[in-house]
């Protein structure tokens, strides 16, 4: 988010709005009389257009299961590592060990959300980058691949 301010001579705040969010622009203009109420409107703005992308509402999601495949799980500090961060993440209501082969371990998660939203709550740091995601196995669950980097 920038945003352009401008004080005319009658003491009046004009300006240019510009907010990037998912490869979209969105810009909008900004007048008012006070700068609080100039710097809140589009805030306001933009916290409600996040909140409708990231926010939660169990009540209206029947829950998915998915199956979350994590490769460079080395040792047991990665193993739990992993599912503390798992366990952490607010769409995440329940976590499974469904296999362990190797370094490669698939968990079972139940959400309280979609699978869109995990995989955009995932994609806001870097300890788990994508392999291959969206992908349909065996039994037709979602299956996301990640490759663990802490």
């Amino acid at each position: 988010m920038a945003g352009r301010l401008h004080f005319t001579a009658s003491g009046e705040l004009v300006g240019l709005w510009q907010f990037q969010f998912q490869d979209e622009a969105d810009v909008f203009d900004g007048f008012d009389s006070e700068l609080k109420s100039y710097l809140y409107d589009p805030l306001n703005r933009i916290t409600t257009q996040l909140a409708g992308y990231f926010a939660i509402i169990p009540e209206s999601i029947g829950g998915e299961t998915i199956r979350l495949r994590v490769d460079g799980i080395k040792n047991l500090n990665a193993y739990s590592a992993l599912l503390n961060y798992v366990e952490n993440l607010g769409l995440v209501s329940t976590v499974t060990t469904a296999e362990v082969d190797g370094e490669r371990i698939e968990l079972q998660l139940s959400l309280v959300g979609d699978t869109r939203q995990l995989y955009e709550q995932i994609a806001l740091d870097r300890d788990l980058l994508p392999i291959n995601n969206t992908v349909q196995d065996s039994s037709l669950a979602t299956l996301l691949h990640y490759r663990w980097t802490r």
